[in-house]
């Protein structure tokens, strides 16, 4: 008898693919980052210093591809996903996009997709969610006033080179001051009591120094304390889906993307890993922390402006998200700020040959018809996901008839509808499309129900 072949072991590219399929996401066709999109990203040279510097060339090369019209027959708003060509192994960053929807929902959308990945990939840590706004450009004026009148209230509090610092760009002084202690005056180190007695006066001022200062910058103006009323509203729906979610997050006032680049929401998606180890002492098996290590696995952030600063064209509402696969965690680039070295100067090809969409054929498609069924939404496809049911979904349309055009377009079979009644019932319609029968579940049996209709097709 002949052995039976293999399966071949899924790759974590493979899973997170499988993941970001099941949410809506479409494996991208060849993506190439040309010489000229190299060339555009010294417009944002300021972002390349940054963590986001890693996909400044690609983030061009697809707004460069919308613009072309190279996704015009997908679905719309466009939501793409695709490998990072960095280093020795072409698939160690795990990219998300979404083009042409301002809705918070993708904002929402992108954060979750990005949590699932990070939390399968890595079930050795404790996943948190850090996130911030920068808001729109209103925001972004409001803010950078707000900072220059703080600036000249309490300038004599300030160190000369934290002004340089706010005057070249007050997010910069956010992004790399208030994240961690200051510390202005030196630690003094000598080897003798005659060096120390030197110094201590010098110290001694110092330390005044610092002391002010700590106190004047808890005073200093925040991105989000400047919002505009539609950037408060957008990030306010975010945090609502984020806690209907139950996802862990904080605010992170230090993460503020890249000057030119960034704006609304920006996340990181931090791990925390805990090495235990089994004490000889106590019940048997007890364990105590051995030694915590934070790692940041998962970033992302809105890019709204890039296609008129890159190309001179009008604004694309965008979003992205990147995850940092297990490859790139063993070779130590998960922490590791962005450097360009030799190898990447013409980044290739990213080959779309690895994964098929999961969620093709799929005989469901969920329907929202309301801001407080939306919430619910994700919830619900997180449910049908770990059940390993396969949805169709439009989150980022608002109208009927446009969701029932894209599952009329999926040959659906099967209509799951959340309107604002059963939001508050926790519970959903299921349509049948041929014979127009609908019955009312709730969500707690909704994976059931579901199994049974597939089992009687």
């Amino acid at each position: 008898m002949s052995a039976a072949k293999k399966t071949k072991k899924q790759t974590s590219f493979d899973k997170a693919a499988e993941v970001a399929s099941f949410y809506g996401f479409l494996h991208a066709p060849d993506l190439t980052v040309t010489g000229i999109d190299n060339k555009k990203s010294s417009i944002f040279k300021d972002a390349k210093k940054t963590l986001i510097g890693e996909i400044i060339e690609e983030k061009i090369a697809l707004t460069r591809g919308i613009i072309d019209k190279s996704y015009a027959e997908l679905p719309q708003p466009l939501m793409l996903f695709y490998g990072g060509p960095r280093g020795e192994q072409q698939y160690h960053m795990f990219n998300i996009d979404i083009s042409g929807s301002p809705q918070s929902i993708s904002d929402a959308l992108t954060i979750e997709t990005c949590y699932v990945i990070s939390k399968e990939a890595y079930p050795e840590y404790e996943l948190s969610v850090l996130v911030n706004t920068v808001g729109d450009k209103e925001s972004s004026q409001k803010f950078a006033r707000d900072f220059q009148n703080f600036v000249k209230k309490h300038g004599a509090h300030i160190p000369s080179h934290i002004k340089q610092l706010i005057k070249k760009d007050p997010y910069e002084y956010w992004g790399e001051v208030s994240k961690m202690p200051i510390t202005l005056a030196q630690d003094v180190s000598a080897k003798d009591e005659s060096v120390v007695t030197k110094e201590s006066t010098a110290s001694k001022n110092l330390k005044k120094t610092e002391e002010k200062f700590n106190i004047v910058r808890t005073q200093a103006p925040t991105p989000m304390g400047s919002l505009s009323e539609q950037s408060r509203k957008h990030f306010k729906e975010v945090l609502e889906y984020i806690e209907v979610l139950k996802i862990p997050y904080n605010f992170e006032h230090s993460i503020v993307g890249a000057k030119n680049f960034s704006n609304e929401t920006i996340f990181h998606i931090e791990g925390t890993k805990i090495n235990k180890k089994t004490s000889g002492k106590g019940n048997k098996g007890e364990t105590h922390p051995k030694s915590q290590e934070k790692v940041i696995l998962a970033y992302g952030a809105r890019y709204n402006g890039l296609t008129k600063k890159a190309w001179g064209k009008k604004d694309t509402s965008s979003i992205f998200g990147v995850v940092m696969l297990p490859e790139a965690c063993r070779k130590g680039l998960i922490v590791k700020l962005p450097g360009k070295d030799s190898s990447n100067k013409n980044l290739p090809t990213i080959k779309n040959n690895l994964v098929q969409e999961s969620s093709k054929g799929a005989s469901f498609f969920f329907m929202q018809l309301s801001f407080d069924a939306k919430l619910k939404s994700l919830r619900v496809l997180e449910l049908l996901r770990q059940a390993r049911i396969p949805v169709q979904q439009s989150l980022s349309k608002d109208k009927i008839t446009g969701q029932i055009e894209q599952a009329e377009k999926c040959g659906t079979t099967h209509l799951i509808i959340m309107g604002k009644k059963e939001a508050m019932e926790d519970a959903v319609c299921i349509r049948d499309m041929q014979t127009r029968v609908q019955i009312t579940v709730s969500i707690d049996e909704l994976t059931r129900y579901i199994g049974k209709l597939i089992k009687q097709s």
